[in-house]
């Protein structure tokens, strides 16, 4: 009897700057019948992200790196090693066959998706020279990294063999194979309630990183942010009281005065990387475009308001308490 194998697939890269050729190997896995595997996937547990990380990469048939301009989150403890870095040498450590998937240098990439921190742009040069020198393809854009993944995936299929996982009701009992099939539906269940009421962790996690993310990008004006995150904490009480706003505006209620090119730029950035959504374009003059907060953008904002209630709560109890008689 033939059997149909599927194996799971560890698809690892920087995430906000590659969100759709994410979606593009997945989409592509799962059209294979196979099972792709992502941190954005997971919700935070009592343990470390590395410890989820490296237990995940130990139990993957393959491992697909996705580089582009953005070498990510470092580990400073460890000589500012990038995660996305130490993912692949712990995935090649392991002998998990490894798929490199490099941006081709002639391609069209957004500048706002480049690297921005000036340590970090050596050590992605050297990472992307490690990659090559195993198995490695380069692409130009979306579609065609899943045209090139699908290739390269079933090559690896045939020249580096591995155990995947074998449909129930080909190995096991008819008792064994209608109890898995109940625990697959009662799962499907759980999975669509929790997508309805969302994941508290997995939304905390997801805005920590793109907190992270923008905090090492630099902002291109001069006026007293040296990141992105400190753009976005400056204009987002602002946006978050009209439904939309030029985006110098925000300043300029604090009587700021910036140059209105590197404000447009940072705008831009702040959009691309799924904070900001443009409410009006004004295609003659990019300067005046408006912005308001993304959904996403929001509940960030949202969250630093929360916290900062709970401290100016925390505070307030704590003199009450200590006053005279109390």
């Amino acid at each position: 009897m033939t059997t149909n194998r599927k194996y799971t697939i560890f698809i690892s890269s920087t995430y906000l700057d590659l969100v759709d050729e994410r979606q593009e190997i997945v989409r592509a896995c799962l059209e294979m019948g196979h099972i792709p595997i992502g941190m954005e996937m997971f919700s935070a547990a009592n343990e470390t992200q590395w410890d989820v990380i490296r237990r995940t990469i130990d139990t993957s048939d393959y491992y697909v790196l996705i580089l582009a301009e953005r070498y990510g989150s470092t580990v400073e403890a460890e000589g500012g090693i990038g995660y996305t870095e130490k993912e692949y040498d712990y995935a090649v450590s392991k002998g998990v066959p490894v798929l490199g998937f490099v941006l081709d240098n002639s391609a069209e990439w957004a500048g706002t998706k480049r690297e921005g921190v000036e340590a970090n742009i050596s050590r992605l040069r050297a990472f992307k020279d490690k990659v090559r020198s195993r198995m490695a393809s380069h692409w130009k854009n979306k579609d065609d990294l899943q045209g090139k993944f699908a290739i390269a995936i079933g090559k690896a299929f045939g020249q580096y063999p591995r155990p995947g996982w074998v449909p129930s009701t080909q190995v096991a009992s008819p008792e064994m194979a209608n109890e898995l099939a109940r625990l697959s539906t009662e799962n499907d269940r759980l999975r669509k309630e929790l997508e309805r009421i969302g994941d508290p962790a997995a939304e905390l996690a997801k805005q920590d990183q793109a907190i992270e993310e923008i905090a090492q990008i630099k902002a291109r004006f001069k006026g007293g942010a040296s990141t992105l995150l400190d753009v976005f904490r400056g204009i987002a009480p602002y946006l978050m009281t009209a439904e939309k706003m030029e985006y110098a505006a925000s300043f300029a209620a604090e009587g700021l005065v910036y140059e209105m090119e590197a404000i447009a730029n940072d705008a831009r950035g702040l959009a691309a990387l799924g904070l900001l959504t443009t409410a009006e374009r004004f295609p003659h003059d990019p300067l005046l475009d408006r912005y308001s907060l993304s959904p996403f953008g929001r509940s960030i904002f949202e969250r630093w308001e929360r916290e900062a209630l709970r401290k100016t709560k925390l505070v307030n109890e704590t003199l009450a308490a200590t006053k005279p008689g109390a």
